[in-house]
């Protein structure tokens, strides 16, 4: 349930009679926004998104392998090159999943991006997703790298 609401923003009405929802909202993890199953806070929001990134890590190589090979080629002068880090990405992700027959689905590429993210900006920074765009057409990704944001 939580992986489908970070990931893929799929809506889930709040029922606390719900096992799965109320043992979530018994750690904190989601509360009830509307009637509808959402996050608690940023906190818990980054710790479960690095959690299933961190399980994803153990189970493929590509993008986090492709990342640890590329770190050091996006920091210069304490400053992260996000425009560098896009070009790249999207250079692996091609060579990685290109040939796959399957639509692009935006809900995967956040998923490959921030696998591909994580080990660069690893003790550093930060990274948050705006909450609000999670079900919508679009994927905002804040980026915090040395207590600045990154605009790049």
């Amino acid at each position: 349930m939580l992986k489908d609401l970070l990931f893929f923003g799929k809506p889930i009405t709040y029922n606390p009679t719900n096992p799965v929802i109320s043992f979530a909202a018994m750690f904190g993890f989601v509360k009830n926004a509307d009637g509808k199953v959402v996050p608690a806070n940023r906190i818990f929001d980054t710790l479960l998104y690095n959690h299933f990134l961190s399980m994803e890590e153990l189970r493929t190589t590509g993008m986090y392998t492709a990342s640890l090979l590329d770190k050091n080629m996006f920091i210069r002068e304490g400053h992260l090159n996000m425009q560098k880090i896009l070009e790249r990405f999207v250079r692996h992700f091609h060579d990685l999943y290109g040939n796959r027959k399957e639509t692009f689905l935006e809900r995967e590429g956040r998923r490959y991006f921030l696998l591909y993210l994580r080990p660069i900006i690893n003790g550093t920074g930060n990274y948050y997703i705006e909450s609000r765009t999670r079900s919508l057409g679009r994927t905002d990704i804040i980026v915090d790298y040395r207590g600045g944001a990154v605009c790049d």
